[in-house]
């Protein structure tokens, strides 16, 4: 649990409240508004961070929070359920990535805390895969790519929510990682260490999370009213065919590394934001290979804090992890007020999870000279 927080004199607010108890402001709001159901050790926290600061509004007690009563109404959130979440169109790569396996496993954790289980399930249109049977699901996550028919598909009165997905004008919600925050916290680490040719590496240009930690990239840069040069971006377009797979390195990507690194000392850059940890593994290979040294001659940065790669490149690489946990976590929770009747939060709506930068040994600090 994080340490406790000093009491102040003005209200104690339900972030205090979620920080002390080391939970997320969701799980604070289902307790202390008596709107949901959170686990007993979960609930038991909360309530003593409150006592603690001296939060005034009532709280009911955890045992009436746990688990329904048999006689209650239906009201109540539905039990001993079976929740699907869909994969669409995604890759056999990311499907055994360690972030797809991190999100369903803290989803069908939390929700085992409610006796309920949880049903993967992955289907690629392009493959002509049958429509999944939905018929004995009493809630659904969407997540991926789907199709603009996709939708149409869905049982209307299933409660929905979407993972990961493009926004899209629907009546349903959606949480998404804020990857244009996470380009420009890296790019801004960047700048902060002295650097000011930085350039940006990504084996495709139509990943939508890319895209956006591209843009965060350039909105760094742009802020100090530096242009990057165009050899020093690498984004490749995707080609025909089925989704490139974007968690492992491609051989498509070495040329323009290529002709980034090959630049004389004076005009390539000093450091390089890489669009995942994969892209950065391939940048270490190349620079490797030609004899650049990390971080001495070039800095790097990557994305997801992939622990089967930050901790095994020599030296490790800085990177920025993903609140897969705490959005999972969210996830159950507003999902279990829409299976209530009595939605966490106004529908349709956003919500967008920020990580945190993993500092390694692969940047080093710039002087003044070479930052110039």
């Amino acid at each position: 649990m994080p340490q406790s927080l000093e009491k102040k004199s003005t209200r104690v607010t339900m972030s205090q409240i979620a920080d002390l108890a080391g939970v997320s402001k969701t799980s604070v709001s289902f307790v202390l508004n008596r709107k949901g159901a959170v686990g007993e050790e979960a609930t038991a926290r909360i309530l003593a961070a409150a006592k603690e600061l001296g939060y005034a509004k009532p709280t009911r007690a955890s045992s009436d929070l746990v688990k329904p009563d048999p006689g209650g109404s239906s009201a109540k959130p539905h039990w001993n359920q079976t929740i699907a979440l869909i994969w669409v169109n995604t890759t056999e790569a990311w499907r055994h990535s360690h972030l797809s396996h991190l999100l369903i496993h803290s989803i069908g954790r939390r929700f085992e805390e409610f006796e309920s289980r949880l049903k993967t399930i992955f289907y690629n249109e392009s493959e002509g895969d049958a429509f999944p049977d939905l018929s004995e699901v009493g809630a659904l996550f969407v997540a991926g790519s789907p199709n603009a028919g996709f939708w149409e598909k869905l049982p209307a009165d299933l409660p929905r929510l979407n993972l990961l997905c493009k926004p899209f004008s629907t009546n349903c919600s959606f949480l998404d990682i804020d990857s244009l925050h996470t380009g420009y916290e890296l790019t801004q680490h960047l700048l902060d260490k002295g650097h000011r040719r930085i350039g940006f590496v990504s084996n495709s240009r139509s990943h939508r999370i890319f895209n956006l930690r591209y843009l965060g990239y350039y909105r760094a840069l742009d802020e100090l009213e530096i242009a990057p040069l165009p050899d020093w971006v690498v984004r490749l377009s995707q080609p025909s065919g089925p989704v490139q797979e974007t968690t492992r390195p491609a051989r498509d990507i070495e040329p323009g590394v290529e002709r980034m690194l090959a630049l004389p000392p004076e005009d390539r850059p000093t450091a390089i934001v890489a669009a995942n940890d994969w892209n950065a593994a391939a940048v270490y290979q190349f620079a490797n290979r030609i004899g650049l040294r990390i971080p001495e001659d070039l800095s790097v940065v990557g994305c997801d804090n992939d622990p089967g790669i930050c901790d095994f490149l020599i030296p490790p690489l800085t990177t920025f992890a993903i609140p897969y946990t705490e959005m999972a976590h969210d996830a159950v929770d507003w999902m279990c007020s829409l299976m209530k009747g009595q939605p966490l939060h106004s529908q349709p709506g956003l919500m967008q999870f920020r990580g945190k930068l993993i500092e390694r040994s692969s940047v080093r600090r710039m002087d003044g000279e070479d930052k110039d």
